[in-house]
């Protein structure tokens, strides 16, 4: 980590020399000072013990708080979606999904969230990474690494589809005063935080963060909701916009300011902080209840609603070539969701604390061999789950709580000088499940000192959320089913002065565990054999970055646990219909090209391309010839038929989604620099160009509203 105070000269120094070493050097010499300081020469996004970046074993990608600045993103989302090749996200009515790699769930809980290296998933029930998605205050960031692939063995369980881990500011690397405010007109909100570093001696240094939004979003009245096909009973004709009202997109849930508030305190080796968040977000709800809906206010006031506080105590310890770091923190969250104002439906509000203990010890054996083991004991407790049965689908318990115990260790050996071999075995003990085994075996091979080779194999595991084991094993006297996923990783990475360029290809077989309408629980649902391919392509010069990147995902073979399962959202080649998942784009090219005109102008721009969903279309041909469209109730049609896709006549509900933002940035001097966005440019002239659609009911979409949005850095 590079430090660019005047007290840190030599220390920068020397990772600036490193950093050299890794990349061309006149790229490097083309970078200003702050984005030098953004450079890593070391790198743990994949590993317990610290790899120069190029010989990390997987694919990860690094978003510095000067490219969220310059990017303008409203959310976490959209700047992952525009950053990570491998990312995107779908509308959910309690809160987008996102996915990685070809893997997207009804759920968040395939994907670990980490605040400096704490993981923040809500555990209870349909949480998961959620809780610093939903809103628009970023610059407590100071990166993010996201892990795009299996990564258990090194977080534990849960990271089945991917890792992001966020890195916040603290008294080392910033200090000083800086504002920022933004506000934005079409997609309508404001926001404002101030961060703020100070040092009360050369050890000790405080860092504080404080930031509110108020977020309307796209008024409903510009609302423009479709569906691909006519409404029963209803007057409704297929791709014209839906006419009553819901509620504002993106908006915040029931009108709320949103808040962030984060606190450190650095000193040597000791560190600690506090961390408030309050995120929300307002969609429209699910297709099935647009179509059953005998009073239109039963489509307002859906969304989730996310509250929690962190505390985290750390301190690492040095002897000899041994570092053993020691962890202590402790989370609070409280999750309310609503997915219909209808009589009867759910509205889930619940209450959780997780407690958590960590220590890790790396030993530096050899220059050649380095090993790393570590211990872990979670705990959760749970309570306020129990709903009325009128106003809620399910009978949670009133409370309980969970105990999970950990053993995890890493060995690294350099073979030779141009081998290096990393082993990594990760056994985790949950109060409600089977014992865990997470591995991998990474070989990386140095061709030339610009040319590097990749081969892993890793395995990687999941249990079910915490309601579910719980139901499982005091109701249904059951095990509960364990989900895994096993890859196969070979990654080609080639560097030229000012081109970096990497080739990618994976094989997967997921063993997916997920909800099961057919036993309403959820269980193993069936097996997913699936391979992608990815190209990446970056041109760096003092005056251009250009980034281009593919990914190509295919799936083989898709095999149900049993025929009983009449429904899910993986996929319809189970059944006989098509070869591709229901929710995933068998293509995604995302193209980022930046300008600078000179020292006080650039220009930055981003386009994501979405080709379609083939497996959408396949999921609606199974449900069309499979379900019956109406029941004996004109306004109650059959719910597993609508809970899928439907079309009548037209598939663009399921064709190609782009989005293309720009922006502009204007440094006045060192302290003020005001930015330009804009959002979702295609739009202004073909709306249906920015659709996005929702998940498993991918016949339902809304069109993204073109925006813009002022903001103004003063530091």
């Amino acid at each position: 980590m590079l430090r660019v105070n005047i007290m840190k000269n030599i220390s920068f120094l020397v990772s600036f020399i490193t950093a050299s070493s890794l990349f061309a050097q006149e790229s490097l010499l083309n970078l200003d000072l702050e984005s030098l300081a953004q450079i890593q020469a070391t790198d743990t996004s994949s590993t317990l013990i610290k790899v120069i970046k190029k010989y990390s074993p997987s694919t990860s990608t690094t978003i510095t708080q000067k490219q969220i600045q310059e990017s303008g993103a409203r959310t976490l989302d959209e700047l992952l979606e525009i950053y990570v090749p491998e990312m995107a996200y779908m509308y959910k009515v309690d809160g987008n999904q996102i996915g990685m790699n070809g893997i997207i769930s009804d759920r968040n809980n395939k994907i670990l969230l980490l605040v400096n290296g704490r993981v923040m998933n809500v555990q209870g029930r349909d949480g998961g990474a959620i809780t610093e998605r939903f809103f628009s205050l970023l610059g407590d960031i100071k990166e993010i690494q996201v892990l795009s692939g299996p990564g258990s063995t090194i977080y534990g369980p849960g990271a089945i589809a991917g890792v992001i881990s966020i890195t916040t500011f603290n008294s080392k690397n910033f200090k000083g005063l800086q504002a920022n405010t933004k506000l934005g007109y079409g997609e309508n909100f404001a926001s404002v935080d101030l961060k703020y570093a100070t040092k009360f001696s050369n050890e000790l240094g405080m860092f504080i963060y404080a930031g509110v939004d108020k977020y309307k979003g796209v008024e409903d009245n510009k609302l423009i909701n479709k569906f691909a096909f006519n409404f029963p009973n209803k007057d409704i004709t297929a791709y014209q916009n839906y006419p009553h009202k819901t509620v504002n997109l993106n908006s915040s849930f029931n009108g709320d300011i949103r808040k962030k508030l984060h606190i450190q305190l650095n000193k040597g080796n000791f560190e600690f902080w506090s961390r408030y968040t309050k995120s929300s977000l307002a969609i429209p709800t699910y297709q099935s209840f647009y179509i059953s809906a005998q009073d239109p206010s039963w489509l307002q006031n859906t969304g989730t609603e996310d509250d929690q506080w962190c505390s985290v105590i750390k301190y690492t310890q040095k002897y000899a070539k041994f570092e053993t770091t020691y962890s202590l923190s402790y989370i609070l969250s409280e999750l309310e969701k609503r997915n219909s104002s209808a009589p009867g439906q759910e509205e889930l509000k619940q209450n959780e604390d997780n407690t958590n203990l960590k220590i890790l010890t790396t030993y530096h054996y050899s220059t050649n061999t380095d090993y790393a083991i570590g211990i872990e004991y979670s705990k959760n407790r749970f309570k306020d789950y129990e709903e009325d049965d009128n106003t809620s689908f399910y009978k949670d318990p009133t409370s309980w709580s969970s105990n999970m115990y950990s053993l995890y260790a890493e060995a690294k050996n350099d073979l030779a000088s141009n081998v290096i071999t990393i082993l990594d075995v990760r056994i985790d003990k949950h109060t409600y499940t089977d014992t865990l085994y997470s591995g991998r075996a990474a070989l990386i091979y140095k061709i030339t000192p610009d040319d590097t080779l990749k081969l892993s194999y890793s395995h990687s595991v999941r249990h079910g959320d915490e309601v579910d084991l719980y139901r499982q094993v005091h109701e249904d006297n059951n095990t509960p089913d364990t989900e895994s996923i096993d890859r196969i990783e070979f990654i080609y990475n080639k560097s030229l002065p000012h081109w970096e360029n990497t080739f990618r290809t994976t094989l997967n077989n997921h063993h997916i565990v997920a909800y099961n309408d057919a036993l309403e629980e959820t269980s193993f649902i069936g097996s997913a054999k699936f391979y992608t391919l990815e190209g990446i392509a970056q041109y760096h010069t003092k005056r251009y970055d250009v980034v281009f990147s593919h990914l190509f995902t295919s799936l083989t073979d898709f095999t149900l646990k049993n025929s009983q399962i009449q429904t899910q959202n993986i996929s319809a080649s189970a059944y006989g219909y098509g070869h591709d998942f229901a929710n995933w784009n068998r293509n995604i090219t995302k193209i980022r090209f930046d300008y600078n005109y000179n020292n006080k102008l650039k220009f930055i721009s981003s386009l994501r391309v979405f080709w379609g969903l083939q497996g959408g279309i396949d999921m609606a041909n199974y449900n069309k010839e499979n379900f019956s469209a109406v029941t004996a109730n004109p306004y109650i049609p059959n719910y597993s038929y609508y809970k899928l896709p439907v079309y009548d006549n037209n598939t663009k509900a399921f064709g190609a989604n782009a989005y293309l933002n720009m922006s502009l940035q204007y440094k006045f001097n060192r302290k003020a620099t005001v930015y330009l966005h804009g959002y979702n440019l295609l739009g202004l002239f073909n709306e249906d160009i920015n659709k996005r659609n929702y998940f498993q009911t991918t016949s339902n979409f809304f069109d993204e509203a073109p925006a813009v949005a002022v903001s103004l850095n003063y530091k």
